[in-house]
């Protein structure tokens, strides 16, 4: 592709980055990774979400945790009263997962699972047991709490904070209404993953390409 001097788009690295996760091929999902990161991908929710997927497939342990650091939020941040964490690095790509477990047949129970293993349980939310409206009021409350209070993290990964919805369109028109009546000054950017049996959102907006 380089050498026809086509340069890459947001769409190139999380395709490239899924072929990878399909052929269980970590290393060269790294190198895509980091392709993604001098091209100023680093923050690409799409991009994110593939590295998720080809960590998951690859089955490597304690040498994803190096990656998956990068989409960690603290309990105390999504959780009300719980004690101050400290980490050592700020995370990139801080992320709050919906899902949809009954979309997609077993496929949403089987996702659900999946990040779950991988990042902080209470950052992947099964929207059978809690409603996005109670999960986003109580974190928007705990960031503006740790604001007042000089948090810098709570502050950071407000700011850098991504959501990932997976389901099918109604799932993913609910997350988008409530996100909307949050009325939030900067509201977080948003992922779908198509679960469902109508899926036309992502469709229509050539998020699936």
């Amino acid at each position: 592709m380089r050498k026809r001097y086509l340069k890459p788009n947001r769409s190139t690295f999380p395709c490239t980055i899924k072929a990878c996760a399909s052929l269980s091929d970590l290393n060269s999902g790294k190198q895509t990774h980091q392709q993604a990161l001098i091209f100023g991908y680093e923050d690409d929710i799409f991009v994110s979400s593939a590295l998720i997927d080809i960590n998951e497939r690859s089955n490597t342990g304690a040498e994803s945790v190096g990656i998956l650091k990068e989409y960690y939020i603290p309990d105390y941040i999504i959780l009300p009263d719980l004690e101050i964490e400290t980490l050592d690095e700020i995370p990139t790509c801080p992320v709050i997962v919906f899902i949809n477990s009954r979309s997609g047949g077993q496929l949403g129970g089987e996702l659900l699972v999946t990040y779950r293993t991988l990042l902080n349980k209470n950052q992947v939310i099964d929207l059978g047991e809690k409603a996005p409206e109670k999960v986003l009021h109580q974190l928007y409350f705990n960031f503006d709490k740790h604001h007042k209070n000089g948090d810098n993290l709570a502050a950071q990964i407000q700011k850098k904070l991504r959501i990932i919805v997976a389901g099918g369109d109604g799932t993913a028109g609910w997350l988008l209404g409530v996100v909307s009546d949050l009325k939030l000054a900067h509201a977080p950017p948003i992922a779908t993953v198509p679960l469902g049996t109508g899926n036309n959102l992502p469709f229509a907006f050539g998020w699936v390409r």
